[in-house]
């Protein structure tokens, strides 16, 4: 099925960030017109061919990356797009929370640097709320034909890059081996077999194997009281919350907070329905019982808890995870995907993820500091091609990648045996904060990438237990007076929702406190919530 078949009804979540501020800069200089665009083209700037500029020139960047990758400038890839272009790189590399930080910092001041690069950089409201500062990028695809067939092949790609001005001031990135299910549940069966268990279907099942993991020495070793029956993480990507699909929820929580999904056209906060209330109360029963980690909501060491007890032996009954090596290493063949587990009311689904896992929105933009925007957008449409999208991702030709004489990519083995394939990429190559475009033609081409299939492998378990992704909120990019008075909302609303799961949790007493819960929502802005949530939703589905 072609990409599109499968995301073009809708796609996934939205980040809401609401900070910002407004300046003035000045635009290009010693530039000649382009009657066709009416734009600004510098006389040093070829439109087509190579290289892109006569005379050569470095553009400045902010780069928001991982810690572990290595300079951009010393990767090969990024030194032949250099000798091909005639256009080099002076890098300012911004990791983690400093990279909010200055974000803030340059919004203030107006002293942006010529591109702004990597993806989870910028937030949709550091763009609209500062729109004098970018260039309006659809001016300029006529210099980027790679950008463009990205539009035309994924057209919700566009669509999701489309402000409400109805400008693009950011490309997308599309990235590789997405699943459609974030999050996988893994279960540890070794631990079934020795205690003559069946792997559990139902919720109530499920809630009788962690009892038996907690009780019957489940890993064999004389000691019934060291097994972990169940860790997860407290909130993002791997949450508990997926557990909420069994009463009849669509979780869009693992990404963005959203809260949000959709039925029949209409948007419903989820922590105010019944479904919530029941799923709410599992969780208790589960926390009260110690069949979940205790220190859920203290503990810093979920992402290496599920690796080994002071035995060497696997350590937890069931974890949730990317994949089953990276969580729990060498005792993966101990473990198998759970399955989402049936309700109550006999719901039994799991969000479609698709779009969150694949599309990176704001990984690109050109700050108006840029006195060639024509040459920079001809620059990365580079990046959007298929040997450059390779390389940015996985790592640059003899390091990362090969390219094969019949046209396909093989991923090149770590040259540090310490370090796994998925590890390497994140070395050598940019990875997921990449620009890039893998079209399903691209993916096709690509070998030996089994860290990444391992992943994708999992959707075809789960087959029609995946949620229409027309139930799940779109990701959009919000209006600027959106985006302000959400921050109040949420800083409301979400704020005392997030704080009440966890003391329910904790501490039980839902059912006393659930009418006082609603009616605080309420005083809070509960309908102007929903009705800046129906118009947005309205407005991106016409």
């Amino acid at each position: 099925m072609k990409i599109y078949k499968k995301i073009i009804a809708l796609c996934l979540g939205a980040t809401l960030v609401f900070t910002g501020c407004s300046g003035e800069t000045d635009t290009n200089s010693n530039t000649e017109t382009n009657d066709d665009k009416n734009i600004q083209v510098t006389a040093n700037f070829n439109e087509t061919g190579y290289p892109i500029v006569d005379e050569e020139m470095t553009l400045s960047v902010m780069f928001a990356g991982a810690t572990q990758t290595e300079s951009l400038e010393s990767m090969p890839s990024i030194q032949n797009l250099k000798e091909l272009t005639n256009i080099g790189i002076d890098v300012e590399f911004i990791g983690g929370d400093d990279f909010r930080t200055k974000v803030n910092l340059v919004l203030a001041s107006g002293d942006l640097p010529d591109v702004i690069l990597g993806g989870e950089g910028l937030k949709d409201v550091d763009i609209l709320n500062n729109k004098e500062y970018f260039y309006p990028l659809d001016d300029y695809l006529q210099y980027a034909p790679n950008v463009q067939k990205m539009f035309e092949e994924v057209p919700i790609l566009k669509k999701i890059a489309t402000a409400p001005d109805g400008h693009i001031y950011s490309l997308p990135s599309y990235r590789p081996f997405r699943p459609q299910v974030n999050n996988a549940w893994i279960i540890n069966t070794t631990w079934l077999d020795n205690l003559g268990l069946d792997m559990p279907t139902t919720t109530e099942e499920f809630y009788s194997v962690l009892k038996a993991f907690k009780e019957e020495d489940a890993n064999g070793n004389g000691d019934p009281n060291d097994e972990l029956p169940f860790t997860t993480d407290p909130s993002g990507m791997f949450s508990y919350q997926d557990l909420f699909n069994a009463f009849g929820i669509t979780n869009t929580a693992n990404f963005v907070n959203e809260k949000m999904d959709i039925r029949d056209g209409k948007v419903r906060f989820t922590p105010i329905t019944e479904e919530y209330k029941e799923a709410m109360k599992y969780m208790r029963r589960l926390l009260e019982e110690e069949l979940i980690n205790p220190e859920l909501f203290t503990a810093t060491d979920f992402w290496t808890i599920g690796q080994v007890d002071s035995n060497g032996g696997a350590k937890v009954g069931v974890i949730t995870s990317w994949t089953a090596p990276q969580m729990v290493g060498q005792w993966a063949d101990q473990y198998e995907v759970l399955l989402p587990l049936e309700g109550p009311n006999g719901h039994r689904g799991i969000t479609n993820e698709l779009m969150q896992t694949t599309v990176v929105k704001n990984p690109f933009v050109i700050p108006r500091t840029n006195k060639n925007p024509e040459a920079t957008m001809r620059w990365i449409n580079e990046w959007y091609g298929e040997d450059m999208t390779v390389q940015a991702f996985f790592g640059s030709f003899g390091e990362g990648t090969k390219k094969n004489d019949d046209g396909t990519y093989s991923i090149l083995p770590p040259a540090d045996d310490t370090k796994n394939p998925d590890e390497w990429k994140w070395i050598k190559g940019v990875a997921d904060p990449a620009p890039v475009y893998f079209s399903e033609e691209l993916q096709d081409k690509i070998l030996d990438a089994d860290f990444h299939k391992l992943k994708a492998s999992y959707d075809d378990l789960y087959g029609d237990l995946i949620e229409p992704i027309e139930n799940t909120f779109p990701m959009m990019t919000w209006a600027p007076e959106e985006s302000t008075e959400l921050s109040t909302l949420y800083g409301d609303i979400y704020t005392y929702v997030d704080r009440k799961a966890a003391e329910w949790m904790m501490n039980g007493g839902i059912e006393e406190e659930w009418d006082d819960y609603i009616k605080e929502i309420n005083k809070m802005g509960y309908d102007r919530l929903m009705e800046i949530y129906q118009t947005a939703y309205d407005r991106f589905m016409n």
